[in-house]
């Protein structure tokens, strides 16, 4: 739904806009005083959009739209301006970033935040790139999907396995699984895929068990450990849940051993955290793509794990862990393997390009 404020006689009012690619909502609160159109936008951090406008008398022209201003909502998700109007009555929309790159994937802005916890010491701060992650688990619908155009294209996937309906989340399939399927999705959406044989990324990874070599610049991949935390945290530094300082655990709000359900629940089930990210407590675990070892007490940028280790780190707890399980700090690792648990799934991320 578009946004629309006619000045004049108008001097406030409040516009909802939903975005379907981010499933966010956006608040906008315009005000005319003396010829200044002042914006106020609330919506999610990191969140790309434009804001355009066009005369009245222009109204029946849908071609006459003129950007004013494109931003990126700030870290608290949230913009300011003041604009002069031109005429005497204007019209003002917002429009989402018209961009397939980033379709069901929430934006994770740059920042800093203190990485561990008292279980999983020492703590220590990290530095975190701006990138994306998908909003959703890897559905067995989206499975099925990708395999399908990869299993003509010299890729060799399970079918893998899902408690309900294909709104599930994918379950019973392996970590290299993981990485090849990244790999097919990428090259199905035209993108320079993440993992590679080769030392010179030039060969695929397309098939068997091998920790790849991997290419960090556009690809969908697995996301690193710290970036999984730090969507997790949803800008939230003290929060030990995704939703929030203050906001626990509950039947209500994630799907683990004491709602009882018994499996997975369909994806984006429960209210996603301040990030527009679904299911990060429960569910299913996620596999991430660090070896699994001891933190670090100095301060780190864009850590990407062990240099050595076969264990890989998992996150998130799923739908039969207790609730400490479920915390954002909590750790978990397993072999890679190339079977999987019906315990175990992922979601994937990708590095921002400006």
């Amino acid at each position: 739904m578009r946004g629309w404020l006619l000045g004049g006689s108008i001097t406030l009012m409040l516009v909802v806009a939903t975005l379907k690619a981010s499933s966010s909502e956006f608040l906008f609160q315009i005000q005319r005083t003396n010829g200044t159109a002042a914006i106020a936008i609330r919506g999610l951090p990191g969140q790309r959009i434009a804001i355009e406008s066009k005369s009245v008398l222009d109204a029946l022209n849908p071609t006459t739209w003129v950007v004013i201003d494109q931003i990126t909502l700030n870290g608290q998700g949230s913009y300011s301006l003041e604009r002069p109007t031109n005429t005497v009555s204007e019209f003002f929309r917002i429009v989402p970033e018209t961009n397939r790159y980033w379709t069901n994937m929430a934006i994770i802005p740059e920042g800093e935040f203190s990485m561990g916890s008292s279980d999983w010491g020492p703590i220590h701060s990290v530095m975190v790139g701006e990138f994306a992650l998908d909003c959703y688990e890897v559905s067995k619908i989206h499975w099925d999907e990708v395999r399908t155009w990869a299993m003509t294209n010299g890729y060799v996937l399970p079918v893998g396995k899902s408690f309900g309906n294909f709104s599930h989340p994918v379950h019973s399939v392996g970590w290299y699984d993981m990485l090849k399927w990244c790999n097919a999705r990428s090259e199905k959406d035209g993108v320079k895929p993440a993992y590679y044989t080769d030392f010179s990324l030039n060969k695929v990874y397309k098939s068997g068990s091998t920790v790849p070599y991997v290419d960090w610049s556009n690809g969908y991949r697995l996301p690193t450990e710290s970036e999984w935390e730090k969507a997790a945290r949803g800008g939230n530094p003290e929060a030990k849940y995704p939703w929030g300082i203050g906001a626990e655990i509950a039947p209500s709000r994630a799907n683990y051993a004491e709602t009882g359900i018994g499996g997975t629940s369909p994806v984006g089930s429960y209210a996603p955290n301040s990030y527009g990210l679904f299911d990060l407590a429960g569910n299913l675990e996620e596999r991430c793509w660090d070896a699994i070892g001891p933190y670090p007490s100095e301060r780190q940028v864009n850590p990407r794990g062990p240099s050595i280790g076969l264990n890989r780190a998992i996150r998130g707890g799923h739908w039969n862990s207790i609730a400490i399980s479920c915390r954002v700090d909590d750790r978990g690792d397993l072999g890679p393997d190339n079977w999987g648990s019906p315990f175990r799934g992922f979601r994937c991320a990708r590095t921002v390009v400006r």
